[in-house]
């Protein structure tokens, strides 16, 4: 077996490691300090392009990392070919939970969530807030490389902690769910735990009776629910 396709599937069960498919996860990756060895190509051409057009604040970075391998391999080291002509292996960024969350601010919490396309984007719009911390309770791995590739690398931004339960906590738990109060502008406290649930199921019912307050997102009559990343982004922005 060729050594950069043995490497990359060893990755996949390493608990210390994540695969970066994509030039636009690596280049988040390196901007927030990940671990990088190696970063690597099928096109060094297209790849100089995009780190030109796109982050030439990273031109040395990417010079120093990148090797050039062939496109048949390439093809081999992910399940979905990245397009944009890089794959990487980083080290898992680690965090401190207590410390996170004692922090002043906002936390968003989703319980029981299945679609990791849907963290991803979840992290990816959390980063942008600078919220404290993303905790998800369920079954996915929140390292997955769909969830990498879908917050296009801000795992390597923000916090993201795996938990069984809400934590114990001094904020505010404010859960969203259908039969809430309307959210208002700046209705939302600033050091609080905003809590979602599933598309399909929502918020579990001993949550909700943990809630310091229930809120809803008001929607036009008829209109049955909203995308989970959409409305953790019009939370957090409220």
């Amino acid at each position: 077996m060729n050594p950069i396709i043995k490497k990359f599937q060893e990755a996949k069960n390493n608990n210390k490691l994540v695969i970066l498919e994509g030039f636009h996860p690596i280049k988040h990756a390196l901007r927030f300090g990940a671990v990088i060895n190696k970063i690597y190509t099928n096109d060094i051409k297209n790849l100089n392009l995009l780190i030109q057009s796109n982050s030439p604040d990273l031109t040395d970075q990417f010079q120093k990392k990148v090797t050039l391998i062939d496109t048949e391999i390439y093809n081999q080291l992910c399940k979905h070919t990245p397009k944009t002509f890089a794959v990487a292996i980083a080290s898992k960024p680690q965090y401190y939970f207590e410390e996170s969350i004692k922090k002043p601010g906002v936390v968003v919490f989703l319980e029981n969530i299945k679609s990791l396309d849907n963290f991803g984007a979840v992290v990816r719009v959390c980063a942008a807030r600078s919220i404290l911390a993303v905790c998800l309770s369920g079954t996915i791995d929140p390292f997955h490389s769909t969830c990498l590739r879908a917050s296009r690398g801000l795992h390597f931004a923000i916090p993201i902690f795996k938990i069984n339960t809400l934590p114990k906590t001094s904020k505010s738990i404010i859960v969203f769910d259908e039969n809430g109060t309307n959210l208002t502008k700046n209705s939302l406290p600033k050091n609080a735990i905003l809590v979602f649930g599933s598309e399909r199921v929502g918020v579990s019912s001993l949550t909700k009776e943990k809630a310091d307050k229930i809120v809803c997102i008001p929607m036009q009559p008829k209109v049955s629910s909203l995308n989970l990343a959409t409305s953790v982004a019009i939370a957090i922005y409220s």
